[in-house]
């Protein structure tokens, strides 16, 4: 049987005693919106500032993506899908239902691609010439990108792991998954 918080079913599994989420038998989980903010904004340890700055920023990043992308799935990582005690920070990558509108809203120069993590972006104000390596979404709160169904095995290589910036290490983690 599930377990139940405030009435609601839960989907996700227990975090471990690191605060992680399990990856068995897969480091993918797919929950709602309403658990992720209940387990990791309203129930973290620390960071509750922050990690309520990040949510806000993912639901308006989300309702912007399905009004210009269409309706698909999203994977959250990061140390924002855990409850270690350092600062979190979110990444994202979007699968929509129908590529094609990807490709569409970029042909189109479309508002839309202030929506994903840009590379190497020149600008021409306020001086001509400069350039940033990186262009996080939403004001720089997350890392966010846009996948393809023949990308979700590699995707879920790379979400399943969680950087230790300290010892220079990776170190296996579960993610969760939504349908937006």
């Amino acid at each position: 049987m599930l377990a139940t918080r405030g009435g609601e079913q839960l989907t996700l599994p227990a975090l471990d005693a690191h605060g992680l989420l399990p990856i068995s038998p897969s480091a993918r989980h797919h929950t709602s919106a309403v658990e992720i903010e209940s387990l990791f904004v309203a129930g973290a340890p620390s960071h509750k500032a922050l990690r309520r700055d990040l949510w806000d920023a993912y639901s308006l990043w989300e309702r912007r993506v399905r009004q210009h992308f269409g309706h698909g799935e999203a994977w959250l990582s990061g140390t924002f899908v855990t409850h270690m005690p350092r600062q979190p920070e979110l990444r994202v990558v979007f699968f929509p239902a129908t590529p094609s509108m990807v490709g569409n809203a970029v042909r189109r120069g479309d508002v839309g691609l202030g929506l994903l993590t840009l590379g190497d972006v020149f600008y021409m104000s306020p001086q001509s010439g400069g350039s940033v390596e990186t262009m996080h979404a939403v004001g720089g709160m997350m890392d966010s990108q846009v996948g393809s169904p023949a990308q979700k095995d590699g995707w879920d290589a790379m979400w399943s792991l969680v950087a230790e910036p300290r010892s220079h290490t990776q170190f296996a983690a579960g993610y969760v998954s939504l349908t937006v």
